[in-house]
């Protein structure tokens, strides 16, 4: 089990980390700039905190009040960088061996079992500009499994590598997690990645992580405005309490809502706007399209409420929109049941 709860100041950044990550896998999730890289290297001992402790498996790696602060290479964590650092002109094989953080004699026979696991033997004499992307990222990985962690970091691991290769390594790595049944941390700002990837998340905004969540439900019922932002979802508006229910300021529209919760904010997601040639319930507006962008496999209404203010985004079936478009008055609808009430930050 790792146990984190950091502060570092940096001067025009502050770090704010606290959370568990007990087994299977945990995403880190956030925009860039938002902490997450230096979460994975204070873990690896790469930065220095200047308050808290992080503890592995009941060690403790740094505790700042008793001035505890484990070398690097003896937390026994894997750190995969982003651009796996291997030696440029060393083979596979070297690299691999390069590894080790103490003397094993048996070195020969552990090196060629991870290349012999990770399918690269028949790769092993070549240097890193004479394989692919794939082949060396599973280089890199050999290169820490060797020592046997505790735990693994990945950090942006597929940002290196083209995309038409990525659907395939990403499955790879998930085998290689769950065959080696390593606790491993995730860092990245793709959420497809991290929703494929990962059992529980971590939002980190500005610094500062969120509560620990899983994966499913950080998704389908976010609670912060970060949260709802990198969980893919486009449409946000200040809110007060109206005679109808509520008031979303920067959408110009009063909606019909009974149970108000005690938030400043609303979401929606951009599927989750009904446009039809009819009102649809109480929340249904007429409608003034402002733009239509064709997406690769729907339409992306950019609209407003008619003679209104502000703007938000809808996702329509192509073929939807086509029977759709030609029509005199259109309509939006809001469904309650669709509306995220969100709190600005994590408290």
């Amino acid at each position: 089990m790792l146990k984190l709860d950091i502060r570092k100041d940096f001067g025009n950044f502050k770090l704010d980390i606290s959370f568990e990550s007990e087994k299977g896998v945990l995403g880190i999730l956030g925009a860039s700039g938002s902490g997450k890289s230096l979460s994975l290297k204070a873990i690896a001992g790469i930065v220095k905190p200047d308050k808290g402790k992080i503890i592995l498996n009941n060690r403790v790696l740094f505790d700042s009040d008793k001035k505890i602060n484990i070398p690097t290479k003896d937390r026994k964590v894997a750190y995969l960088f982003q651009d796996y650092s291997l030696f440029p002109n060393m083979t596979v094989y070297e690299n691999i061996k390069c590894g080790f953080r103490e003397k094993k004699e048996n070195y020969q026979e552990i090196i060629y079992k991870k290349l012999d696991e990770l399918h690269i033997y028949h790769i092993k004499d070549k240097i890193p500009d004479e394989i692919s992307g794939g082949e060396k990222q599973r280089a890199a990985l050999a290169r820490i499994l060797v020592n046997e962690p505790e735990i693994l970091l990945l950090d942006e691991p597929y940002s290196a590598i083209d995309g038409y290769l990525k659907w395939s390594i990403e499955l790879d790595i998930k085998n290689i997690i769950e065959e080696y049944k390593i606790p491993t941390l995730f860092v990245s700002h793709d959420r497809d990645e991290i929703y494929r990837m990962c059992d529980e998340i971590v939002i980190m905004d500005k610094g500062k992580s969120e509560d620990k969540k899983e994966t499913k439900e950080l998704f389908h019922n976010p609670k912060t405005m970060a949260a709802a932002e990198l969980s893919g979802c486009k449409n946000f508006s200040k809110i007060k309490k109206s005679e109808k229910g509520i008031y979303a300021i920067d959408w110009d529209l009063d909606l019909s809502i009974e149970d108000v919760k005690n938030r400043d904010f609303i979401g929606i997601r951009a599927h989750n706007i009904k446009v039809s040639s009819e009102k649809l319930g109480e929340n249904s507006f007429e409608l003034e399209l402002l733009k239509e962008i064709e997406q690769t496999f729907n339409m992306c209404l950019i609209l407003r409420k008619k003679s209104g203010k502000g703007i938000l985004s809808a996702f329509l079936e192509k073929e939807d929109w086509k029977k759709l478009k030609n029509e005199k008055n259109l309509y939006f609808s809001i469904r309650k049941e669709d509306i995220m009430f969100l709190k600005e930050k994590n408290s």
